[in-house]
């Protein structure tokens, strides 16, 4: 097991290195770019002929690239010089209008034989550029780009090395209890089964700022082509829609958060048992006094993955659901915090918690939702459910405990 982990780890360290080395790059670029635009801002200006302007066009597969290539001369010292760069960003793209825009303006200098305005090295003068301005356009892309590869190296380094923690406290674990898979992890053994909410506002906001970066250079390439009356180009507004969608899914998440906390599942018995009860209380770190009760879920779900690379896709089926509400808390009275009582029977015949093939993995999951003003209140649990030496096909549920809280049906 320690074997696989170390290798799980290094293989996932060295996937994730082209990613960091890209983004590092250019982050590393961008800033290159800034120094370099301020350095030639400093240079002596002094008036350039244009004696030769064109836009060269390059037809790819799928696109369309342009590049503004000019000839100029200028006079500088009194010895005469001829350059051709006409700003810090060299080569052809097509994001944005830049290459078409200056090649007007530089022609129409040629045709109209009027100075331009040149920047001279005056260490080199063989060195010269006509713009010194950075491309706001091409930093965001630049930015853009190195942000989400340096996001998903860096990303999964820290991923790998989390899961590699993780696991090596697992393996302990499970080398102590061979018998008992319900101890293999720490919460596990504890009993105490945190809720998904911190994680899943921490996804949402990861997802969200990752599709709004990806989505976000539409917002201006739309209206450029719907000035050349492209009016297909309006399905691009729809990335940028689902990005204000999933925005407002992040702060739903974050004034849940703010609002109710981080919620714990405190387990009467560990595990769950087949053929026997789930039962404990949910704990949450504010006092909740919803109108309708409390709406206890439990499911059992095969979640099931398939394909590879971009092909890549999980679904999920439930095997097992069972639902109860309770009308009322164990504490009413206490103003700083709930206890939601849960006692739920486990069919003999269901299958256990197995992660042992990632590709298909058996997960229990408790939810518990309440209606209140405002945000309403929710939280998830993965709990283990396991047979065990008390395990029995005839098990009857003595939910008297919880007849008190429980709504009447």
């Amino acid at each position: 097991m320690k074997k696989n982990s170390a290798k799980g780890k290094w293989f996932l360290i060295l996937f994730s290195l082209p990613f960091a080395g890209v983004g590092v790059f250019m982050s590393g670029l961008v800033v290159k770019q800034f120094t370099t635009s301020r350095q030639m801002r400093g240079w002596d200006e002094v008036p350039a002929m244009i004696v030769h302007a064109e836009l060269e066009s390059h037809r790819g597969d799928d696109s369309t690239t342009y590049k503004a290539v000019a000839r100029y001369e200028y006079t500088y010292e009194g010895r005469r010089y001829t350059g051709d760069r006409i700003s810090l960003h060299g080569g052809s793209d097509n994001i944005g209008s830049f290459h078409q825009r200056t090649h007007r303006e530089l022609d129409g200098y040629r045709k109209r034989k009027e100075p331009f305005a040149c920047h001279v090295n005056p260490e080199e003068p063989t060195t010269s550029v006509l713009y010194t301005s950075l491309r706001v356009e091409m930093i965001c892309f630049e930015l853009l780009f190195g942000l989400i590869f340096g996001g998903v190296g860096f990303g999964l380094m820290a991923g790998g090395a989390i899961a590699a923690k993780r696991s090596r406290k697992d393996s302990k674990l499970k080398h102590a209890n061979p018998e008992a898979p319900w101890l293999w992890k720490a919460a596990w053994a504890a009993g105490e089964i945190r809720s998904s909410n911190r994680m899943m506002m921490v996804f949402s906001m990861g997802f969200c700022l990752f599709w709004n970066l990806v989505s976000s250079p539409l917002w201006f390439v739309v209206p450029a082509e719907l000035k050349k009356g492209n009016r297909a180009a309006l399905v691009g507004l729809l990335f940028p829609a689902v990005g204000i969608g999933l925005l407002i899914w992040v702060i739903r998440n974050v004034l849940r958060w703010r609002k109710f906390g981080e919620s714990i599942f405190r387990m009467a018995e560990v595990p769950g048992v087949l053929g026997g009860k789930l039962a404990g209380v949910i704990q949450t770190p504010v006092h909740i006094a919803p109108e309708d009760g409390f709406r206890l879920r439990l499911t059992c779900v095969n979640r099931v993955t398939t394909g590879s690379g971009k092909n890549r896709s999980t679904s999920e089926r439930i095997l097992h659901e069972d639902e109860r509400v309770m009308s009322r808390e164990v504490l009413p009275d206490d103003h700083t915090q709930s206890a939601i009582p849960v006692l739920f029977a486990l069919p003999y015949e269901a299958r256990a918690t197995d992660d042992s093939n990632s590709d298909s993995t058996i997960v229990w999951r408790l939810e518990v939702k309440a209606r209140v003003p405002g945000i309403d209140y929710q939280s998830r649990f993965e709990v283990p459910v396991f047979k065990t030496e008390t395990s029995s096909p005839d098990f009857v549920l003595d939910d008297s405990a919880v007849q008190a809280y429980a709504a009447s049906s």
